[in-house]
């Protein structure tokens, strides 16, 4: 899998690629902190799952959200946010959001979603072979 974390502090950003590295099936993690660089990453990496802040700098998460869901339906999308309000993950999950996280109280539970989404891919790739 290859993995898009896009969030303006760079300490969630290694948090997340800690994390991450427990990982074996995991062969490439991209790092953006703003809108341009994730739009930028999307097109070189090709990621199957994106770790996506809502507040960022300049362009906002939940556009991104918006413009990145509207050229590619496959990707796996997280938010993670310190905004976890009612309205907000409303929003993500019209546009397309497959999880709405809260990065103060679900944290670590991004493992525990990037282990399923393995699963589910790992599983979908058997039964089409």
């Amino acid at each position: 899998m290859k993995i898009l974390i896009v969030d303006d502090s760079e300490l969630i950003r290694q948090r997340l690629v800690d994390l991450i590295q427990e990982f074996e099936e995991i062969k490439n993690v991209a790092l953006a902190g703003n809108a341009e660089e994730a739009y930028t990453s999307c097109s070189e990496v090709y990621p199957d799952v994106i770790i996506l802040d809502i507040h960022l700098p300049g362009e906002n998460g939940i556009k991104i959200l918006e413009k990145i869901r509207k050229k590619n339906t496959i990707v796996k999308i997280i938010i993670l946010t310190n905004f976890p309000y009612p309205q907000y993950r409303k929003k993500c999950m019209e546009l397309g959001a497959d999880y709405f996280v809260d990065k103060t109280n679900e944290f670590s539970s991004v493992s525990n979603i990037l282990k399923k989404i393995y699963e589910t891919r790992s599983h979908d790739y058997k039964t089409l072979n």
